[in-house]
């Protein structure tokens, strides 16, 4: 036989008794020991391939690497996951717009996708992995209650911290977009210039607070914390009131001093001698006091005043009788009583004091 003959022999034996065939290769399906190699089986199809744990890698099967294992190349990862890749520390992290389910701290994990504000969620990582100041509310990704959408409503913006009153702010919207760190409030004003202020109906009561206007007298308010800006009259809507206490836990829109509760208004008070148009504008600042003569304040019938009615002003004092001490010519109570000049009450020379000189009290009579 000659040579090569001889070698093709040989060929055909050794082919006929090998038993390990290669990636790619066929195989026998039951009797998985026909592939070789790493992570090498016998797949469906009578071929020699990887196993789910392996990947096709320069003619074998090379493992694949999960989240948190040590890589060489981004396919030891996206081979796991094409969500993944071979990060700078040269372990398998989640792309840019995904996060690890496990936090970054576990081997294992899956990446799931980022949610920006505005989208569907499921779970606060949805939301807080790509903003860390949002939060999973009614199913959608929002700001958290101290922060706002810088993009209004409209979604996919950046969480900004809310700002107190007064405070600039850089848009006018509601909503998960209301940069006002207070509530009540609203940021307002101009294209140029926005600033968070309490909203119609209510107004700056303390340093950061709105508190509802009162608008009626005897209406609830809130008594403004005592600095700068707010007074006890911003309390209240209604002109001449302002806010006071009328227990140890209500406080209630009243009428200020100087003014008088007339059905649901405040009129001014007047003094002895200041116009008056109703008797009350007068009792309601001296009850001996009545709306008279020329539409002006002054004392009632058995009064006078201590001012002598010259100026604006003074007190309605009581008349005395007859024998007191007359401090004033009109101070004299019975009719026609005069102030003597020893200032003593006395009855003018046409009538007679029934009780005798001497004595005090009675009334001036007719002279016979």
């Amino acid at each position: 036989m000659g040579t090569s003959h001889y070698l093709a022999l040989l060929v055909i034996l050794v082919s006929l008794t090998r038993s390990c065939y290669a990636l790619g290769e066929a195989c026998t399906a039951d009797d998985t020991r026909k592939c070789t190699g790493t992570g090498v089986v016998c797949g469906g199809s009578n071929i020699c391939v990887c196993d789910s744990n392996h990947y096709p890698s320069n003619g074998g099967c090379t493992e694949r690497k999960q989240l948190g294992e040590i890589c060489t190349s981004h396919e030891d990862c996206t081979s796991f996951n094409k969500k993944t890749m071979c990060g700078s520390a040269r372990k398998c992290q989640c792309r840019t717009n995904y996060y690890d389910s496990d936090g970054n701290v576990n081997v294992g994990g899956t990446c799931i996708s980022k949610k920006k504000l505005g989208e569907d969620c499921s779970t606060n990582k949805d939301c807080t992995s790509s903003d860390s100041n949002s939060e999973c509310h009614g199913r959608k990704c929002q700001c958290q209650s101290s922060y706002y959408d810088g993009n209004g409503n409209t979604g996919g913006g950046t969480c900004a911290s809310k700002v107190n009153l007064e405070g600039s702010c850089t848009a006018a919207t509601l909503g998960s977009g209301d940069p006002c760190n207070t509530a009540f409030a609203v940021c307002t004003g101009s294209e140029s210039f926005y600033t968070c202020k309490c909203r119609r109906g209510y107004y700056k009561s303390g340093g950061n607070t709105c508190s509802k206007v009162g608008v009626a007298l005897g209406s609830s308010c809130t008594i403004p914390t005592t600095e700068r800006g707010p007074t006890i009259t911003d309390a209240c809507r209604i002109t001449f009131a302002e806010c006071r206490a009328t227990s140890d836990s209500l406080s209630t829109c009243q009428c200020t001093a100087t003014h008088y509760s007339s059905g649901p208004e405040c009129r001014q008070r007047q003094q002895l001698g200041e116009i008056c148009s109703s008797h009350e504008d007068c009792s309601s600042f001296d009850t001996n006091s009545i709306c008279g003569h020329g539409r002006t304040c002054q004392c009632q019938t058995n009064y006078y005043d201590s001012d002598g009615s010259i100026n604006n002003g003074g007190t309605c004092l009581s008349k005395v009788g007859l024998g007191s001490a007359c401090p004033r010519p009109d101070a004299c109570k019975p009719t026609y009583s005069i102030c003597s000049k020893i200032n003593v009450c006395i009855c003018d020379r046409t009538h007679y004091d029934n009780n005798g000189v001497n004595v005090s009290g009675g009334d001036c009579y007719t002279s016979k």
